[in-house]
């Protein structure tokens, strides 16, 4: 086709073709499209365009559009909230702390009977100066005109559950949950100081208010607040946490149907303060451990439970395994959400294993992206072979002659090869010493011995190999075995031991001659000792190596940067050495960060010492008389009103 002419080849002319966007046909569909942006641009809400001014750093715009937005009539509760949480965020930004608690009391006076702004205002905007009390006295209000249906069931989940969240606030944990045993007086003024902000002002930081465990009920058990027949009739505030639970839970479709995104939240908040009170992140410390407590393994009780089943901690101290009420079970509560992730986690937790598995596969099938990805890695985790290596005694120190135990802990293997590499751990601190001294941090050189691919600088030749025949237990449980190893001779040594499968672990394992401890004077008198590890005698004449990492200091009016100090000291006759007194002119002594090398008979140098240390409170002035005093109690723990009965002695020391 000729494209000058417009002819084609005999079968008549045809039309040139038409620009891309021109033409009258494509004037209507611009003016659709900018009708259409106009529409959407009206449409937007203010909070939207509020919440863009402070992400564009704009706070003042955003501050007063938020409070022009806020005094308009057509704007509703959500709105309101979001307005209002925008409006503080750029007060925090602004750095105009005192217009925080007039600006909500403010709204709160204009919106009294919008309980839907309220219950998302509580929960959008948390301040120190409007505490946990403030926010209830108004919420406990809408009690009676939602309970008669004021608000749509939508609307009545996100109530109930900033009603549920101001209730538990402060008192989400299991070392906190004893506190809603008490009942909030919701008649006082509302300008009354919160009860819980005032004490944890007086307690600035510390562990007076906690509790060591779960409260007990009256008969002895577990504490498991139940349901009143109505708001009115709660004794504590407990109850009036599970009155609020019963109206939400009665909100749930039938099983087999999925709850709305707003319901899945509140109870998702709800399950996570069951985990943290009744789950296995409140299961007794040392479970992975064989414990004689009773003569009980709580590995094993935990491995046992059922679903409706807890192993929790006591206020006494004392473990207990106990029935767990529907409404209050976090694996119910994360099944009714269909949660496999979370499930598969708490069945982890307890040791459980292949329930686990079983739901990370329902995750694997029935999660989003990201649930996928982890439900791949932790089904690899948990059905293939996992191993820890670790030293039987503390720091991997043992006693040249005796045997050397390692604790293996391992999962579905049946054979493990396991080496030995001596390590020049003298190279390793020529290292550390050129880092130091280029001015880099201090690191502990044995950490570098993690990096594979820079371990192989410091190891020496192999010195031992050697396998094992393990017996796992059923179900990917973990087991624990102890292992014996060859080795005999002074040194420090990387032991490394593979499964069958190709899984790897390594543990630092050191065996010394000689013992470098604090002598009787301490830090204080930068005073240490040598004795020999086989019979305890002093060793007299010996070589160490001592580097120090001396802080900054200034020399004039010139701050002079990190320095390091490197000195071969001996011993005395009587086994002693004096470290070299950093202080300068007399000055005391802050910290101190230095390590110490002993040289073992055979010649190798060995990590004996290193500390960062603060030095032990000054003795009292020959004036003073120290201190020193014991309590006891007639109980572990009391209920609210009760008397306390304890008995105190004081003592004074010597001058």
């Amino acid at each position: 086709m000729d494209k000058t002419t417009g002819q084609g080849r005999g079968d008549g002319a045809v039309r040139p073709a038409r620009r891309s966007g021109g033409g009258p046909n494509a004037w209507p569909l611009v003016a659709l499209a900018l009708v259409l942006c106009g529409l959407c641009a009206a449409k937007e809400l203010p909070s939207y365009a509020a919440r863009r001014l402070m992400q564009a750093g704009r706070f003042a715009e955003a501050l007063e559009t938020s409070r022009a937005s806020l005094a308009a009539a057509d704007c509703d509760g959500a709105e309101a909230a979001d307005l209002l949480a925008t409006a503080v965020r750029c007060l925090q930004r602004l750095n105009r702390l005192e217009e925080y608690a007039p600006l909500v009391r403010s709204e709160l006076s204009r919106r009294p009977s919008d309980w839907l702004f309220l219950a998302e205002a509580h929960r959008q905007v948390q301040t120190e100066s409007l505490g946990r009390d403030f926010w209830l006295r108004r919420l406990a209000a809408g009690v009676a005109p939602v309970s008669a249906g004021a608000l749509p069931p939508e609307q009545q989940t996100l109530f109930w559950d900033g009603l549920m969240t101001a209730l538990m606030r402060g008192r989400d944990s299991l070392w906190t949950f004893w506190r809603l045993q008490v009942l909030t007086d919701l008649t006082a003024d509302a300008e009354a100081p919160d009860e819980h902000t005032a004490q944890r002002r007086a307690t600035d930081g510390t562990w007076a208010d906690r509790a060591s465990g779960l409260p007990l009920s009256a008969s002895g058990g577990a504490l498991f607040f139940t349901s009143p027949q109505s708001w009115d009739k709660a004794a504590n505030d407990g109850e009036r946490y599970a009155w609020c639970l019963a109206r939400l839970l009665a909100l749930l479709p039938p099983d087999g149907k999925p709850a709305p995104p707003t319901l899945r939240s509140a109870l998702r908040r709800h399950a996570e303060v069951c985990r943290r009170v009744y789950g296995e992140q409140a299961a007794p410390h040392g479970l992975r451990r064989r414990e004689s407590d009773a003569g009980q393994d709580w590995s094993d009780t935990l491995f046992s439970l059922q679903d409706n089943e807890a192993l929790v901690t006591l206020a006494t101290g004392k473990p207990l395994r106990t029935e767990l009420p529907r409404e209050w079970s976090p694996l119910w509560l994360y099944g009714r959400l269909s949660d496999w992730a979370e499930l598969a986690r708490i069945h982890e937790g307890r040791g459980q294993y292949e329930r686990a598995a079983e739901r990370w596969r329902q995750a694997l099938k029935e999660g989003d992206q990201n649930q996928q990805a982890e439900a791949r890695s932790s089904l690899e985790r948990l059905e293939g072979n996992w191993c820890l290596l670790a030293a039987s005694k503390p720091g991997g120190v043992h006693l040249a002659g005796q045997p050397v135990r390692l604790r293996l802990h391992y999962r579905n293997a049946i054979t493990a090869s396991l080496t030995a590499h001596q390590v020049d751990y003298g190279r390793m601190v020529e290292e550390l010493a050129r880092r130091l001294e280029s001015g880099q941090s201090w690191t502990d050189p044995l950490q570098w011995l993690q990096d594979v691919q820079s371990r192989g600088r410091f190891l020496r030749r192999q010195v031992a190999a050697w396998q094992e025949r393990l017996h796992p237990l059923p179900g990917h449980r973990d087991t624990t075995t102890l292992l014996t190893a060859p080795l005999r001779e002074p040194g420090t040594y990387l032991v490394t031991c593979t499964l069958d499968g190709g899984r790897a672990c390594s543990a630092l394992v050191v065996v010394r001659d000689r013992l470098l401890l604090l002598a009787q004077d301490g830090l204080n008198g930068h005073g240490l000792q040598m004795l020999d590890a086989s019979d305890g005698q002093p060793v007299a004449d010996a070589e160490v190596d001592f580097l120090e990492l001396l802080p900054p200091s200034r020399d004039g009016q010139k701050r002079q940067g990190q320095r390091l100090r490197r000195e071969r000291l001996r011993t005395d006759r009587d086994g002693l050495l004096r470290l070299p007194d950093p202080r300068p002119q007399g000055q005391p002594v802050r910290s101190r960060r230095f390590l110490a090398l002993v040289m073992a008979a055979n010649g190798e140098w060995l990590p004996a010492m290193e500390r960062h240390a603060w030095p032990r409170p000054s003795r009292p002035q020959p004036d003073q008389q120290p201190l020193r005093g014991y309590a006891m109690f007639d109980r572990a723990i009391y209920r609210p009103a009760q008397d306390i009965h304890a008995q105190v002695w004081l003592e004074k020391g010597e001058k």
